[in-house]
């Protein structure tokens, strides 16, 4: 629907908005496929291997781990 007295500028201004609000809703898609992909792949699984990480003695100090104490 066309309104009377809306300049060209007008028009031009809210068709960028638009086209800004599509390439940042697309972006956040992607944002999330990516996030879903490493999921999968699990590069979020260090969280799931706390429990060997504190298995493990310590090298450095040469300690044992906090589970062996």
């Amino acid at each position: 629907m066309v309104r009377a007295g809306r300049t060209l500028i007008d028009i031009d201004e809210e068709l960028n908005a638009a086209l800004q609000e599509g390439v940042e809703r697309k972006k956040r898609a992607l944002a999330l496929a990516r996030l879903a992909a490493r999921a999968d792949a699990g590069d979020f699984d260090l969280l799931l291997d706390k429990e060997n990480i504190l298995r493990r003695p310590t090298v450095l100090s040469g300690r044992k781990s906090l589970a062996e104490d």
